[in-house]
C-alpha cells in the first residue's frame, strides 16, 4: 500500500523490476473510507490494463487569516496557471485537478476569487 500523487516514482520503479498489479477499490468500499474518489487512468502505469478506482487526500497549501486577499489570489493562479508546467518535470501534478477543489471545506477568499473567476466549483 502507497499514497501518493500518480504517477507515484516508488510504483513505477517496483513496477520497472517485477510485475505489479494495481488493485481497485469497489464504490462501496470508497464509501467506506469516507475520502474522495479518484480514478487513475489506465495508462499510468506499464501493465496497467483499466482505469483504478481509489481513493485521494487533497493537495492543500494552508494560509493563516492574516495572509490577505490579494497574495491568496496570486499564489492560487499561479499554481493552476503554472501546473502544466510542473507536470511537464514532476508527473505526479498531473493528478491534481479542479474537480478536486469541490471537496475542500473551507478555502480563503482570496483564493474562492480566483476559482470564481476560473469557473472551478467550490464549497462556499
Amino acid at each position: 500500500m502507497t499514497a501518493g500523487s500518480f504517477p507515484a516514482p516508488n510504483v513505477i520503479e517496483a513496477a520497472a523490476s517485477q510485475q505489479v498489479r494495481l488493485l481497485s477499490l469497489s464504490e462501496e468500499q470508497v464509501a467506506q473510507t469516507g475520502q474522495a474518489r479518484v480514478v487513475i487512468p489506465g495508462d499510468v502505469y506499464p501493465g496497467q490494463s483499466g482505469d483504478i478506482v481509489t481513493t485521494g487526500l487533497p493537495v492543500i497549501a494552508f494560509t493563516t487569516t492574516a495572509m490577505d486577499d490579494d497574495t491568496a489570489y496570486e499564489l492560487t493562479k499561479a499554481f493552476w496557471t503554472q501546473r502544466e508546467a510542473m507536470a511537464a518535470t514532476a508527473p505526479w501534478w498531473a493528478g491534481v485537478s479542479p474537480e478536486q477543489v469541490a471537496a475542500l471545506e473551507a478555502l480563503h477568499p482570496g483564493a474562492a476569487r480566483y476559482y470564481d473567476e476560473a469557473g472551478v466549483a467550490h464549497a462556499e
